[in-house]
């Protein structure tokens, strides 16, 4: 299990000290992953009790059990299936103390070898039926049980044994199992020294925790746990009412749907009044409307201002001329040191569709519209007065697919994101076009290199303290990780594959039913992260290292997931826990990144408007709504400019942004920073704030001299590392700059960076080192064959693949893949590769081993040589062959003198398939991706799909009505949410279907007619857009 709840030593004081003071009521949830599943339950219970004031955190660990840790709370809930575990003693001495214990169903059968457990709980599991039934009240004047709704539903029927004497009964469970004659303890209350424990045999499965009757039930249990002085400043907590009123909209685009009730919106206090933050940290407002409006992204100056970019065009207003646009840029500053902003300047200005910038010399590179700008400030009055177009080809056909998310990397790259919207631009010369993915440029843009393609739409990327990539898409993919970038894979014939999927298309876990959205329900549809709290102020035991914040706006909170590894990738665990989570619906967070104060900043776009359009359904659970579509869409019923449905109710008035900051400490004063002090400079490279140390290197560059070199070779003798901190980071960004600087010392200390003690040193110097330089490479091979980890020896071979061939560095490789072990696919990936890459020096130097090589490995020499084929081979490849067995060499031999296989040459696209082939790429790729195979476990294939080729009858009606729930497509199992395109007219659709049966279904035959879609249109429109299901399809079709 993952801990996300480590030692909270600071928490007790300061939760004491609040107990005087009204507040929410901190619940820790112990649940497992066993037969309960008590993760599902809680997300139930979190809806339901997180309006009302209740803040549940939930842990599997039974490390959290820890008494620093349940000091920071004020009840515990137990459901859970620890059975062969021994009870934590911390639990047993917190309740004595004063702790409220609140054990719910399977609690009873938890901690076999601990009698202690069962007597503070009042009672053992014995054994159960399943029968529909009512617990009876037996104190119908308890605060729990007064006029407690009755709940009936199907529950397992507890028999219990080993009942304590001194147990208060609430209610009893009728005599309805077989035999029974006698009504049997349900539910009932204990006291333990200070504390109070709850227990109720109810709660087995949805169908009791579901019920409201259940959850009043739970809360009450909660609010008498805790105590009667808690309980009472419980009371008193003031939370604003979530008011309700249903909007006047005109022109309604489907007024056949009814209209749906919002929530007004809060006043930035009244917000926070309803939002949770984790045990031992407090929300603080940094900067609301009027001051900030729409914000969309953050970043941080040299002098610790912060730099806000609001997006007021977005979704719909992006004009095509430079200087219309809405969109602005702001630094904002607390020049008073109380934690809020109270100067703002507009930098920059009517931009078109600002979705990011990153900072560069004396000013930002920032998007504006379809153009890459860097905005300058030549006079030092921080607003913009020179604006230089670095390059134009950002496609704006979609403004949710846009390019977004500008960060400075460790290697003086800047990375970004882009959805299927796609780029199409000019760089130095060369055309660089590409669809979804992640990709990086030189800041002056001289250069710019496509990474990976994602699996869907992309907005949000994030680093990790050693400077791997990571990163968010809508639609069930809130965590990826670049894995090989996609230069090493050119000329290979290997397919690189999409970025890797770190999650398990979790749920979310949000404080509220009130969430609205169009599909993926219940999960991350509109995720925007992926930054990581890499600093001190708040870890670990607040917020453990290396956790990664995602935002999903439509369920108004920012989740919290700790990244661990997984072979030679990583995993993101986001069961259950959250950064920020709000019963406000306005809420809606799109930018949580860790500041140089070390706090956790948040961008609140604040709206009730978060999605582009309707896949075919809109659905509200609070509401109780479901429809095909918006009731807030006006005008036409197609989407609206950028490809987003238009609505007045898209606010542009409100907007916050919110600091997570320590509850006991203040946070850190943020240096200033300047190219005229170098020192400072590199004293911040040892930052514990990753911003900071990024910061720093960035102006050692820019500032580009030789002198910071003999502080710079310090940190590297000394192993840096910041307080509290293990790597030596600080020795990872003086490699960094070192490769940077202009001089012989500076690439030689690069150099002897690869012999480093420490190997999170050596690889980024590696990763920094002239890979053209042949003594750097020989120095390179070294730091091959010392890799240990499967995340080491992946981007050691990377490096490898992207380097000259060289003798030296080709023995060290082939030392290093010869026994064929690898972790995963993309570990043997990369070790291919830099084998292909190292080419003839690589079969020299496995020559005289091959005999005795593992499978793998001989095969895969086999390979690089089959790849040679037809290139020229010098004669000391053809020399050292001669140490090969026969037939192995006379194998390679016939391999290397081969003419080489030359792909075959696509055939054009006939002119009739063109303009659907334009349609698919607007209206399809989101999903099903521009080669048709779609998102695995997703999106269902298009690409040899049976429905692709099948009866186009069926195919019509999917288009035209759309598709919902489960459906097989080559022996996968999916549950679609595929919408209907009945907006577009018959010929669009003609044109699609005949694109998508010859490119996809490989069936050459005549186009399809629009007569066909026509034909169809009558039945779609008598179902009022419900989507088709399989079974009616069939039904539908005759079959």
């Amino acid at each position: 299990m993952i801990r996300l709840l480590l030692l909270i030593p600071l928490l007790v004081s300061s939760l004491s000290a609040q107990v005087a003071q009204p507040r929410r009521l901190e619940v820790l949830f112990l649940g497992d992953d066993r037969g309960h599943n008590p993760l599902e339950r809680y997300r139930f219970l979190k809806q339901a009790l997180g309006p009302q004031g209740y803040n549940l955190t939930y842990t599997e660990d039974l490390g959290d059990m820890q008494r620093e840790v349940l000091d920071g709370y004020d009840a515990l809930v137990v459901y859970a299936n620890h059975e062969q575990d021994v009870v934590p003693t911390a639990i047993l001495g917190w309740v004595k103390d004063g702790g409220g214990l609140v054990a719910l169903h399977s609690a009873c059968g938890c901690f076999h070898p601990s009698p202690e457990w069962f007597s503070l709980v009042g009672g053992k599991f014995k054994s159960h039926e399943g029968h529909i039934f009512s617990p009876e009240n037996i104190d119908k004047r308890h605060p729990i049980t007064k006029d407690l709704p009755v709940l009936e539903a199907w529950d397992e029927t507890y028999v219990h044994e080993d009942l304590s004497e001194d147990r208060h009964l609430l209610q009893v469970r009728p005599p309805i199992n077989q035999g029974e004659t006698k009504p049997e303890p349900w539910t009932w209350l204990r006291t333990e020294g200070k504390g109070r424990v709850f227990y109720t045999a109810s709660g087995h499965d949805l169908r009791v925790w579901k019920e409201p009757a259940y959850q009043e039930l739970v809360a009450r249990a909660i609010r008498w746990a805790v105590g009667t002085q808690k309980a009472a400043m419980f009371a008193k907590y003031e939370k604003p009412e979530l008011k309700l009123d249903e909007p006047r909209v005109r022109d309604r685009a489907h007024p056949e749907i009814p209209m749906m009730e919002l929530q007004e919106p809060l006043t930035p206090y009244g917000s926070a009044r309803h939002a949770q933050v984790p045990v031992g940290t407090k929300l603080e407002l940094f900067a609301s409307e009027p001051m900030i409006v729409n914000p969309i992204a953050l970043d941080w100056d040299a002098r610790g201002r912060c730099w806000v970019v609001e997006a007021l065009g977005y979704p719909n207003d992006v004009p095509l001329d430079e200087g219309k646009g809405e969109d602005r840029i702001k630094i904002l500053e607390d020049t008073n040191g109380d934690g809020k902003a109270d100067k703002m300047t507009v930098f920059a200005d009517h931009l078109r569709h600002c979705t990011g910038l990153t900072f560069h010399l004396d000013g930002v590179i920032a998007t504006d519209g379809p153009d890459l700008v860097f905005l300058r400030d030549t006079n030092g009055d921080d607003k913009s007065d020179k604006k230089v177009v670095l390059g134009s080809g950002f496609n704006m056909g979609d403004t949710h697919a846009s390019v977004s998310n500008l960060i400075y990397g460790m290697d003086n790259w800047a990375y970004a994101t882009v959805g299927y919207s796609g780029v199409d631009m000019q760089v130095a010369g060369k055309p660089k076009k590409f669809g979804q993915g992640v990709f990086r440029f030189r800041p002056d843009l001289s250069d710019l290199d496509y990474l990976q393609a994602t699996t869907n739409n992309t907005w949000g990327i994030g680093l990790q303290e050693d400077g791997s990539v990571f990163g968010s898409t809508a639609n069930n993919n809130p965590s990826w990780m670049v894995s090989i970038p996609q230069r090493v894979y050119r000329e290979s014939g290997m397919e690189q594959p999409r970025t890797p999927q770190l999650d398990d298309r979790p749920f979310m876990y949000p404080n509220t039913s009130d969430i609205t959205q169009v599909d993926q329900i219940e999960r991350y549809t509109a995720a925007a992260g992926h930054f990581f709290y890499n600093d001190t102020l708040l870890g670990n035991h607040i917020i453990p290292k290396d956790s990664a914040f995602i935002c999903e706006p439509t369920g108004h909170l920012v989740s919290m997931g700790k990244v661990t590894d997984q072979g030679s990738i990583k995993t993101t665990n986001l069961r259950g826990q959250n950064l920020y989570a709000s019963a406000d619906a306005w809420s809606s967070p799109v930018y949580a990144r860790t500041g140089p104060d070390g706090a956790v900043w948040i961008a609140d776009w604040y709206n009730p408007i978060i999605q582009h359009n309707v896949v075919f359904r809109f659905w509200n659970p609070a509401r109780g709504y479901d429809q095909p579509h918006s009731p807030f869409h006006t005008g036409h019923q197609n989407p609206g400019k950028g490809n987003a449905y238009v609505t007045p109710l898209r606010d542009r008035e409100h907007g916050r942004i919110w600091r997570v900051v320590p509850q006991d400490r203040p946070v850190r004063k943020v240096p200033t920073m300047s190219t005229s002090d170098p020192l400072e400079l590199a004293r911040q490279l040892n930052s514990p704030s990753q911003f900071l140390r990024l910061q720093a290197q960035r102006l050692l560059i820019e500032r580009g001299k030789e002198d910071a070199v003999p502080t710079l070779l310090s940190f590297l003798q000394m192993s840096a590392s910041p307080e509290g901190v293990e790597a030596p980071l600080g020795a990872y960004h003086a490699v960094r700059v070192l490769a940077n600087l202009p001089g012989e010392a500076a690439k030689n200390a690069v150099r002897d960076a690869l012999k480093h003690a420490d190997p999170g040193v050596r690889l980024q110097a590696a990763e920094s080192v002239d890979l053209g330089d042949a003594e750097s490479l020989a120095a390179l091979a070294e730091v091959v064959m010392k890799a240990e980890s499967p995340r080491d020896r992946l981007r050691i071979f990377t490096v490898v693949a992207d380097a000259a061939e060289n003798e030296t560095l080709a023995q060290g490789l082939w030392q290093a893949v010869k026994a064929g072990q690898f972790a995963d696919d993309y570990e043997r990936d990369a070790a291919s590769l830099a084998m292909l890459r190292q080419g003839g020096e690589l079969i020299k130097a496995a020559a005289p081993e091959l005999a005795t090589s593992a499978g793998w490995a001989k095969d895969k020499v086999a390979w690089v040589a089959q790849r040679m084929a037809g290139h020229e081979v010098d004669p000391s490849v053809i020399a050292a062959l001669d140490a090969v067995a026969e037939p192995d060499r006379s194998n390679l031999i016939r391999a290397l003198g081969e003419k080489p296989t030359e792909k075959p040459k696509e055939a054009p696209l006939p002119p009739h398939l063109v303009k659907g082939k334009e349609l698919y790429q607007k209206l399809c790729i989101e999903c099903h991706q521009s080669d048709g195979k779609g998102v695995a476990k997703t999106f269902p294939p298009l690409f040899e799909s049976e429905w692709v080729r099948g009866d186009m009858d069926t195919v019509a009606r999917i288009m035209l009505g759309g598709l919902m729930g489960p459906v097989t497509v080559k022996g996968e199992d999916y549950v679609s949410a595929m919408p209907g395109h009945s907006h577009s007219t018959d010929d669009e659709l003609a044109a699609i279907a005949s694109y998508i049966r010859k490119a996809f279904g490989g069936l050459d035959e005549a186009p399809v007619k629009a007569e066909k879609f026509a034909e169809l249109r009558p039945e779609v429109d008598a179902r009022k857009f419900v989507p088709w299901t399989v079974d009616e399809l069939k039904k539908a079709s005759g079959k």
